[in-house]
This record gives structure tokens, sequence and C-alpha cells, in this order.
């Protein structure tokens, strides 16, 4: 499954795949659904995400931080939620980000 993201975020690279949120929350979402399976994979698009100069918001967050979880990363998740809060401040986050 995770390659199939990667020719996605290849495509995306090389064609400029409109940078829509929504697809990038799609592809995060799938992959979190995995249980932990491929957060690796979730933690480099959300990279891949920053470096295409996507903007990041609170949903993409949360989806993270919910795949550290699953993953029972609780380190990574924590590492997370700091970034969060660095980079969009306190009151970003919300009543999903907390569970």
């Amino acid at each position: 499954m995770y390659e199939t993201f990667k020719i996605i975020v290849n495509d995306a690279r090389v064609k400029s795949i409109p940078k829509k949120q929504e697809i990038w929350s799609n592809i995060l979402s799938t992959l979190a659904k995995q249980n932990g399976k491929f957060l690796n994979q979730i933690e480099n698009v959300f990279e891949e995400m920053r470096n295409q100069n996507i903007k990041i918001n609170i949903v993409h967050y949360n989806i993270l931080i919910d795949a550290c979880a699953k993953a029972k990363k609780p380190e990574k998740a924590e590492g997370w939620f700091n970034r969060l809060l660095q980079d969009k401040g306190p009151e970003a986050a919300d009543v999903v980000t907390y569970n």
C-alpha cells in the first residue's frame, strides 16, 4: 500500500499536482488507519507536505498524533504535539488533539 502512496507523492513532486489539503489529508488518513503500521511513512508524507509548502493544519497534526498513539509511540506523539504548539500556537490544539 505504501508503494502506491510513494508514487502519488512522487507524482505530486514531479507534476506539481494541485496542493490541495484534502488530498494530503486523505493520504495521511488512509495510512493512519493501519493501526500505526505505517508511522514512519506518515511522518515522511507529513515532511513532504512541508517541503512542498502545503499548508499544514490541525487535521494533519491530529492524524499524525493519533497514528503515533496507535503505534504505541507516546514519546513521538508528544513530540508532534509540541511541534504543533510551536508551529500553530497553543490555541490550535482542539478536543481531537487532546484525545
